[in-house]
């Protein structure tokens, strides 16, 4: 009896308007490992303030041109010529379920100050999933598959994580236009990528960089912790561009379940003092 109540305890969890690719939901669900998201100064207050948003930018600005390789390619078929169908109409927000490197800071910090957030992936999949429900809009959940170059440039049929369950490549199929957008050289391997897309039902403005995507519950609920990036300055309220108030915006330090002091705001030690040592010759 115990056995059929954790079944039905696990069915009832279960999302019923998101798609997952290269990754279950059941593997996706866990909050450890944890997943992370850095936040660029000019969107922090945008993010955990009270718009309660997070940014879903275009892939049309991805920087790397070996992600955008098939959103831009020219598909021919019996003659005629089609762009990639997700264009002007998807949107991604990425994480990384490594803990933040020096080279994580410096590439979504924006040549600024960020925070990273340590998302709480059932909060998430739970707002996601009640947004879909409302709307209609699509939702995918992709776990990125690290490639080589030499993989990537291949014949579009010959990409073996492109094929669509019967292992065939077919650009009319929703499932296998978003495997397009999570391939990534092996150089990014050490962010463990994971791209939540949404796809909206029409065309958008091609110049539109990004959507909002409002989410219901309080910031704290949906972000376990925020860690200030290595250049944060030290005073939490003084700001160069912003005034944060960590305390108003409900992330207090507050006690774990052994009754611990649980920091919900701390600081990267990547370029922490260490203390002098004396070597002995």
């Amino acid at each position: 009896m115990p056995k059929v109540k954790n079944v039905l305890k696990t069915l009832k969890m279960m999302t019923k308007n998101i798609t997952f690719i290269n990754i279950s939901e059941e593997e996706f669900k866990p909050n450890k490992p944890p997943m992370f998201k850095v936040v660029p100064e000019e969107y922090i207050l945008d993010t955990i303030g009270p718009n309660h948003a997070l940014w879903f930018s275009s892939p049309e600005q991805w920087k790397d041109p070996m992600e955008t390789i098939f959103l831009n390619a020219e598909y021919v078929r019996k003659g005629r010529s089609t762009g990639h169908p997700l264009r002007g109409k998807v949107f991604c927000t990425c994480f990384s379920s490594e803990r933040v490197s020096e080279p994580q800071w410096k590439m979504y910090s924006e040549g600024g100050l960020s925070i990273c957030l340590e998302i709480n992936k059932n909060k998430l999949l739970e707002e996601l999933d009640a947004y879909a429900a409302r709307t209609g809009i699509r939702i995918y959940i992709g776990k990125i598959e690290y490639v080589t170059t030499r993989d990537i440039d291949r014949d579009i049929k010959n990409i073996p994580f492109l094929g669509y369950k019967d292992g065939v490549f077919s650009i009319d199929d929703e499932e296998c236009q978003i495997k397009t957008l999570l391939l990534k050289r092996n150089a990014f391997l050490y962010e463990g990528e994971i791209r939540i897309f949404i796809v909206l039902p029409n065309d958008v403005d091609p110049k539109t960089k990004g959507i909002p995507f409002n989410y219901a519950c309080e910031a704290n609920q949906l972000v376990n912790r925020i860690t200030r990036c290595p250049d944060f300055p030290k005073d939490d309220v003084i700001r160069i561009k912003h005034k944060i108030d960590w305390d108003a915006l409900g992330f207090s330090p507050t006690k774990d379940k052994n009754n611990r002091t649980y920091r919900r705001v701390v600081n990267s030690r990547l370029y922490a003092d260490i203390k002098h040592k004396k070597f002995k010759l």
